[in-house]
């Protein structure tokens, strides 16, 4: 094994590529026709969660910290979120201009993610504001599949959610930027 697949053979990426693995259970308890199917759904979606909790402190503790963690980890966590949101749309809950506005901004931080990573052979590790992001969906999407709020609180749950991922895009578009701008001074694109 070189030194390339150990540093992707990590517990931290594993427990990435478990969240990912993580989806179709999540959506498959979502739709089943079982007593508990939501209380089994919010169980998997909240170990995803505390996956992504542990698979961070991990990194960073053991310095296990690589390219391929910092690709993987948000997306396994996109993936949980827009699946839930598509779970949510379907059993009509949510509209669907929600699930594609969530959608249309995370393939515009995916192009600009790979766009960056093209030209700087890096990609800026994610910030407080999308773990900010990512906690109120969990938060918004727990509490609309087990509790179906009233729309006040619904309406507050989302917007919150919503501001917080595009204060995150905009930092994220402001870091990469400025990453693309150091890492390439001379450049003319």
């Amino acid at each position: 094994m070189n030194d390339s697949e150990k540093a992707f053979w990590t517990v931290p990426n594993l427990l990435s590529l478990l969240r990912i693995a993580l989806v179709p259970l999540f959506v498959w308890c979502f739709f089943s026709a079982g007593p508990h199917a939501r209380v089994w759904a919010v169980a998997v979606f909240l170990t995803a969660g505390a996956t992504d909790v542990v698979d961070g402190w991990i990194a960073r503790h053991f310095h296990q910290i690589s390219l391929a963690g910092r690709i993987l980890d948000p997306l396994a966590d996109k993936l949980m979120v827009f699946a839930a949101l598509a779970c949510l749309m379907l059993d009509g809950t949510l509209p669907l201009w929600l699930v594609l506005l969530y959608f249309a901004k995370e393939l515009a931080q995916g192009i600009c993610s790979f766009a960056l990573m093209r030209r700087t052979k890096d990609m800026p590790p994610s910030n407080i504001l999308g773990k900010a992001g990512t906690f109120f969906f969990y938060v918004t999407i727990v509490t609309l599949t087990l509790f179906h709020p009233s729309a006040p609180v619904q309406n507050t749950l989302l917007t919150l959610s919503y501001a917080t991922i595009l204060a995150a895009f905009l930092s994220y578009l402001l870091r990469a930027m400025r990453q693309g701008q150091i890492q390439h001074p001379d450049s003319e694109e």
